[in-house]
């Protein structure tokens, strides 16, 4: 089969695989080149599924790291506890109880006090432009603060975001 030119860049190669994150949903298969090379990671939508971000941190000690997703962060966990406990305490307790399961597990993610900062959060949606300062942020505002440009590996767990 003769590909074109211009579709070359299209043309799979040769590279080693690892599977980082969960054998279902939650993780990816990648080279592991980018893993090695990554000196950041910005993950775009983790809402309650990160063990992509917590193997890939555990892999790569000591790197940069910006999680962001509006509808996650250790408090809309926790309120959504609440909510579940209190709307009726014998029928939604399982659910409540794994709402704050997965709010600690944020705090794991994303300490209060990060280690020298290098831990961030943002919970806002990823916008090509700005609509609204409290809700949302560009690309460009993300890099500024991991202050990296090169090595940072970009996680995009989208579907379902509204534009």
């Amino acid at each position: 089969m003769h590909v074109p030119e211009r579709f070359q860049f299209l043309l799979p190669f040769e590279c080693d695989l690892v599977r980082v994150g969960s054998s279902g949903d939650g993780g990816y298969v990648v080279p592991l080149n980018s893993l090695e090379n990554a000196s950041s990671l910005i993950s775009l939508g983790i809402a309650s599924e990160w063990s992509f971000d917590s193997d890939f941190l555990q892999r790569r000690k000591g790197i940069s790291y910006l999680a962001c997703d509006r509808g996650s962060g250790f408090l809309v966990h926790s309120f959504s506890a609440l909510r579940g406990f209190l709307q009726n305490p014998l029928h939604h307790h399982r659910a409540a109880v794994t709402s704050l399961r997965i709010a600690f597990q944020f705090l794991r993610l994303v300490p209060p006090i990060a280690v020298k900062r290098r831990r961030h959060f943002a919970r806002k949606w990823v916008r090509a432009t700005v609509r609204d300062m409290r809700r949302d942020t560009t690309v460009p505002e993300l890099l500024s603060i991991l202050n990296r440009e090169r090595g940072i590996f970009v996680k995009m767990d989208i579907e379902g975001g509204g534009i």
